[in-house]
C-alpha cells in the first residue's frame, strides 16, 4: 500500500455525504477516455449521482475512503447478494457470489492508491 493510500479511511457512506459522493462519480466517469457523457447517456449518469437509492439497497453497501480531513476521495458499490445485483442478466443467477461495481477515483486523487485500496476491501 503506498504511503497516501495508508492514510485513507474506508467506511460506509453517510447520508449527508450522498449529494457530494453522486458528484464526485459524475465527474470521474465522465473524465474516462472514450466514456459516454452525460448528456448521451443521461440515465446511466443519473443512476451514478443517485447515491441515496443505491444506498437504500439491503445487499448493497456503498463504501467511501475520505482522508483525515473527510474529504471524500473515491468509492465502490459492494453487493453482498448478486442476486440483489439488478442488472437483470446472468449475474443476478449466481448463488453464494458477491461482487463490486462503480469503483471511481476524484481526479486530482488518481495514482495514488485509492482505487486499489477501496478494491482490496
Amino acid at each position: 500500500m503506498t504511503p497516501a493510500a495508508a492514510d485513507l479511511i474506508i467506511r460506509p457512506v453517510r447520508a449527508e455525504e450522498y449529494e457530494r459522493l453522486g458528484k464526485l462519480l459524475v465527474a470521474a466517469y465522465a473524465a474516462l477516455p472514450g466514456m459516454p457523457q452525460p448528456d448521451e447517456q443521461p440515465d446511466y449518469y443519473a443512476m451514478l449521482a443517485n447515491v441515496a437509492a443505491r444506498a437504500a439497497r439491503p445487499a448493497l453497501t456503498v463504501f467511501v475512503a475520505t482522508n483525515a480531513a473527510g474529504d471524500i476521495l473515491g468509492s465502490i458499490d459492494f453487493i453482498d447478494d448478486m442476486r440483489h445485483y439488478g442488472s437483470g442478466g446472468p449475474a443476478s443467477t449466481i448463488s453464494d457470489a458477491g461482487g463490486v461495481r462503480l469503483l471511481g477515483v476524484d481526479g486530482a486523487h488518481r495514482g495514488r492508491g485509492t482505487g486499489k485500496a477501496l478494491a482490496d476491501l
